[in-house]
């Protein structure tokens, strides 16, 4: 439902405002923010109750409204994003977790560390209280905002500094800056792969190529084209290797076969005698390039058909 950061400086600006508080007697912009939410979940609830049989609807609200004091839901969730341990009262509700996780506000080069590090496991806290319920923290949620970004830096700064909060969310052990980092190096060459600009998160280092990649095609870094100019060819495939492979057996036990059954000695008389006839009919010159362009083109079908390659272009 959002609430987060109202500003009622603006408000108490706006002469519209201004006289809708008198004639309603609100004697605060909170009394009119609070009166706003009553009517607003209200409507909500009731629309809820016309497109399902539950009716009832749980609210997520920043943390800002449950600091501030409004008369909120007891089903309400709180989306915090200040500090998470200084107000025990928070662990009546179920909350999400943000704090620690806005990754505007992360600095480059390493910053994953800080996001990784970042505690929210209530039992892990000096304050954490017996009645305080782990099982409270429904999730946790990275938070992006765009005042510094556009939209050819927004995917660089998402990724991947988002699978340091992702590992946190499911892993409960005890967070090892180190071999995270391997991990975080692999997720990043991976997303490299499948065409999305994660930044570089380790300083100096390289992605190994897949045995079956290494072509380079055109691609496009902020408005400047880059064209390569060799294609490599791939690696065939194992499935193409193996096709050759039987097809080249095959042929050849046919062959076998048809040898010890003396099929080829009466198959290359009756070429011969086919091609007397034919020699007979035609001039002997015509006939031999005939037969050349002949041999060429199966000579090429059968060196195309061996060494078949894949050449398409791959993804910068």
């Amino acid at each position: 439902m959002g609430f987060d950061e109202v500003e009622f400086a603006c408000w108490q600006s706006n002469p519209f405002i201004k006289q809708y508080m008198i004639a309603n007697r609100f004697p605060t912009s909170f009394d009119l923010l609070d009166s706003f939410t009553t009517r607003l979940l209200d409507r909500v609830q009731k629309a809820a109750k016309r497109v399902s049989r539950g009716g009832q609807r749980s609210f997520i609200f920043w943390q800002d409204a449950f600091d501030s004091g409004l008369n909120l839901p007891n089903n309400t969730i709180i989306h915090l994003w200040k500090n998470i341990y200084a107000r025990p009262v928070y662990f009546g509700h179920k909350v999400i977790i943000s704090a620690g996780w806005y990754l505007d506000l992360v600095e480059y080069s390493v910053g994953w560390v800080s996001l990784y590090t970042s505690e929210f496991f209530m039992d892990r806290f000096s304050s954490f209280h017996s009645d305080h319920k782990v099982i409270d923290v429904i999730g946790g949620e990275a938070c992006m905002w765009a005042e510094w970004q556009s939209d050819e830096t927004v995917l660089q700064r998402i990724w991947p500094m988002t699978s340091a909060v992702a590992e946190r969310l499911w892993y409960h052990g005890t967070p090892n800056v180190d071999e995270f980092a391997k991990r975080l190096a692999e997720q990043h060459c991976r997303l490299l792969r499948r065409g999305i600009p994660a930044s570089v998160v380790n300083g100096p280092g390289m992605c190994p190529l897949p045995l079956d990649a290494a072509v380079l095609g055109q691609g496009t870094f902020s408005g400047l084209a880059v064209t390569a100019g060799i294609r490599v060819p791939r690696c065939l495939e194992l499935g193409s290797t193996t096709a050759l492979l039987s097809l080249g057996l095959l042929a050849f036990l046919t062959g076998l076969l048809l040898g010890a059954l003396g099929i080829l000695t009466r198959i290359s008389q009756a070429i011969i005698l086919l091609s007397d006839s034919v020699a007979s009919r035609f001039k002997e010159r015509r006939f031999a390039q005939r037969l050349v362009a002949c041999s060429v083109v199966l000579a090429t079908f059968l060196f195309l058909l061996l060494f078949h390659t894949d050449t398409r272009a791959g993804t910068i």
